[in-house]
């Protein structure tokens, strides 16, 4: 793969402590083309008002957790399955923006932005 797609299902969301965005991640080629054979490891970031809810890759195998341990945790990885990954990422209740980054190595960091609203 030459870069990582990333598209939450909507821009907003509402800042009641519950509401989720699903974010999905694709690795794609230098065509933007979907590459079905990229297992990448795969480092989550957020920063804003908004906590890990869960990961998942739909690889039946995984053993990894699919949440952090830690509530709080800002930071988390997956490996990608057949090139996808996702993310739901859940309002803490705050207003304000929040960024979701995804790296991998040797892959430009591609980042989503979405917006919280009361």
């Amino acid at each position: 793969p030459a870069r990582i797609s990333l598209t939450a299902d909507r821009s907003v969301i509402q800042a009641d402590n519950r509401d989720v965005a699903v974010c999905n991640i694709e690795l794609q080629d230098k065509k933007k083309r979907f590459v079905p054979t990229a297992c990448n490891d795969l480092t989550i970031t957020v920063s804003g008002p908004v906590r890990i809810l869960g990961v998942g890759n739909g690889d039946p195998a995984y053993r990894a957790t699919e949440r952090p341990a830690d509530a709080d945790a800002r930071t988390y990885q997956v490996k990608a399955f057949n090139g996808l990954a996702q993310v739901l990422l859940q309002s803490t209740g705050e207003a304000g923006e929040a960024t979701l980054t995804v790296v991998s190595e040797n892959l430009p960091e591609t980042s989503c932005v979405l917006k919280l609203q009361k």
